[in-house]
Parts: structure tokens; C-alpha cells; sequence
């Protein structure tokens, strides 16, 4: 936590607090598929591409030159799937070991990838 956090400091309180809590709907609300979403991307991202001269490029909005990305994207989602193995094999081991342990999600306050 920072020191302009206002999540609780004390247990009691964190706890009272989850008390108050409702209980969480866990219904799935929207599905995708990689394939839909890479789809998509790509879609998007040819047309700045093809229409890359259409655009108004400003110095408060720079031009972000797709075919420039695209090998770094690439790049970056091979790598990726090794990270991916890496850490199901470090998973593994921690089970296999059985020995306790703590998983500790870390969000912002203006952080929106977990939201209640």
C-alpha cells in the first residue's frame, strides 16, 4: 500500500469491513476467444496501416506505426509462452511440495483490472 491508500490499516477493520461484503456473483458475464480478439486486433490494426495517411498526427498524438509493432508483438507473445510454461512448472512444484503458501493479488486504486 502507499501512504495516500485508504485501505484499512488495522486487521479488525479489513475484516469487519468484509463482513459487510456481499457475496460475490461469480456468473460469467462476457466470453470471447483469442482467436475473435486477435481477429479483431488485426483488423484494426491493418487498417492504420492501409489507412495510416487518413489520420491527423499531432505532437499531442504521435503516429503509431502498426508495422513497426507487430514484430515486437510477435516477439512478445513467444516469449510469453515460455514465461507461461516456466511458471506452470514452478506451480507444479509448489503443490507438489505442499508446503503452505500465500497468493497475495495486488490492484491500485485506480487499477481496473479486478473489480468489485
Amino acid at each position: 500500500m502507499s501512504g495516500n491508500s485508504r485501505f484499512p490499516r488495522e486487521m479488525a477493520e479489513v475484516r469487519r469491513l468484509a463482513g459487510l461484503a456481499p457475496r460475490a456473483d461469480l456468473a460469467p458475464r462476457y466470453a470471447d476467444s483469442a482467436l475473435n480478439m486477435a481477429l479483431g486486433d488485426l483488423l484494426y490494426s491493418f487498417s492504420n496501416v492501409f489507412f495510416f495517411g487518413f489520420t491527423q498526427i499531432s505532437a499531442e498524438r504521435p503516429a503509431a506505426a502498426p508495422d513497426h509493432l507487430f514484430p515486437a508483438i510477435g516477439w512478445r507473445l513467444l516469449a510469453a509462452r515460455f514465461s507461461a510454461r516456466r511458471a506452470q512448472r514452478q506451480v507444479a512444484a509448489l503443490l507438489a511440495a505442499r508446503t503452505p503458501y500465500f497468493l497475495l493479488p495486488l490492484q491500485m486504486e485506480h487499477d481496473f483490472q479486478i473489480v468489485s
